[in-house]
């Protein structure tokens, strides 16, 4: 009987290891969940802190993205309101930008309106669609080393954590982390943590409202250079 239950144990630990999760297998779910969404709507929002002798800084940005899949390509909308907060050597700073991000399907346009010199600009960059901007892609993960962390809950939802690292060797970049919320039900990430060179914190994110599969029309993904900026055109270079 004895022997009985220590084969039993042995075999159930057999069976576990045999078909324990590795970081490859969640990518390839990642990869068949995102491939169902035809359109996804979402809110991003992200801090950057940056902490350094005689300088601080802070940066808050507030999202909205809207993406739609087109044969083999995609739509994608990415509204964006920032504040930045400086102080170097007891001087204050503060700032506060919005930007457009258009792939309207033939170019990838970038509106960005703010103050400078104390003067509103507006300033409108159109490039070639980047070929690792689909936000639904997971090629990005092909260029770093990753690692499985124990699932964790997310606001109700099961989620697999990642650690992620750059593949560079020797580089600051190398040294940073990211740790990956992605929710099991969707295939989309719901927050990631990034630590610096020296493992502080630096930046948050959090993504929500979350909207999957929900018609959206193709105007949205229109754009138009506003009148008064200033365009700059990489498409002819």
């Amino acid at each position: 009987m004895r022997a009985s239950i220590v084969s039993l144990a042995v075999l159930t630990m057999s069976c576990q290891f045999v078909f324990a999760e590795t970081a490859e297998d969640v990518i390839k779910k990642v990869t068949e969940l995102r491939s169902k969404h035809k359109t996804v709507q979402y809110t991003m929002n992200m801090v950057v802190e940056i902490k350094q002798a005689g300088f601080e800084m802070k940066a808050t940005t507030t999202s909205k993205i809207h993406y739609m899949r087109i044969g083999d390509g995609y739509l994608m909308r990415n509204e964006s309101t920032g504040v930045r907060e400086t102080e170097r050597e007891g001087m204050s700073n503060k700032s506060q930008t919005k930007t457009t991000q258009v792939i309207d399907g033939k170019y990838y346009w970038q509106l960005a309106e703010g103050e400078m010199a104390g003067a509103k600009r507006k300033r409108v960059v159109k490039d070639p669609i980047p070929p690792f901007g689909d936000p639904l892609t997971t090629d990005s993960y092909k260029r770093h080393d990753l690692k499985l962390l124990p699932e964790e809950t997310v606001k109700g939802k099961k989620a697999w954590v990642l650690e992620i690292v750059p593949k560079q060797s020797g580089s600051n970049a190398a040294r940073r982390k990211t740790k990956e919320w992605i929710d099991q039900e969707t295939g989309l990430t719901l927050k990631a943590i990034t630590h610096n060179a020296l493992g502080e914190i630096q930046n948050r994110v959090n993504f929500s409202d979350h909207k999957i599969n929900e018609k959206i029309d193709k105007s949205v993904f229109e754009f138009e250079p506003p009148a008064d900026a200033q365009v700059t055109d990489n498409t002819k270079r």
